[in-house]
């Protein structure tokens, strides 16, 4: 027994895709949800459920109003998977320049440059695939000083990054000590990191 061919099937998820990434630049919010079944739910990029197109279509009105006004989306399909013949899982990135500020706890990966990972479930019905639930969650940025600016008495030459690690561990679960902050400080020429 082979596996479904899924080639057009596939060639019509990343239609949807650049067709939501083109709702996107151009700020319209009713066709950015157009593909989302009237019933989907989608969790934004600070954890908030919006159950509904209607709810989701409005949520991104807002933002397409105001700090997404001038916002552009670069989106990539990093993978397409079938868990059955009729239900699509499709991961992309999405990088996100030109917005003028964003929701409270996120913050740009980079200078100027928001950027995420989109998950969607769809499901084919009536030969037209809808998205049933999607998650979007922001990628946060490597936390980097100079070394000589947080350490100065280190030696080190200018060069230098001092990349921190930070874990957070519980020692002797259950005979209520308090949780250790571990720091790891990693020493890496700045040029191997660019």
């Amino acid at each position: 027994m082979h596996a479904p061919d899924h080639t057009q099937d596939e060639l019509d998820l990343r239609q949807l895709v650049k067709a939501q990434t083109k709702a996107w630049n151009a700020h319209d919010a009713a066709a950015w949800t157009r593909d989302f079944t009237d019933d989907a739910d989608f969790i934004n990029i600070v954890g908030t459920v919006f159950q509904g197109r209607a709810e989701i279509e409005t949520r991104h009105a807002a933002i397409f109003a105001s700090i997404f006004k001038t916002s552009h989306a670069e989106v990539t399909v990093r993978k397409v998977h079938f868990p059955s013949a009729d239900i699509a899982v499709v991961d992309t990135v999405h990088e996100v320049t030109g917005h003028t500020g964003l929701p409270p706890g996120v913050q740009n990966t980079k200078e100027g440059l928001l950027r995420t990972q989109m998950r969607y479930v769809l499901k084919r019905s009536q030969k037209q695939w809808r998205i049933v639930a999607g998650q979007n969650t922001d990628v946060k940025p490597v936390l980097q000083a100079r070394a000589l600016d947080v350490v100065p008495d280190l030696g080190r030459p200018t060069d230098t990054l001092l990349l921190f690690q930070l874990d957070i561990v519980r020692q002797g679960i259950g005979s209520g000590t308090e949780p250790t902050l571990l720091v790891h400080l990693i020493f890496a020429p700045a040029t191997s990191l660019a």
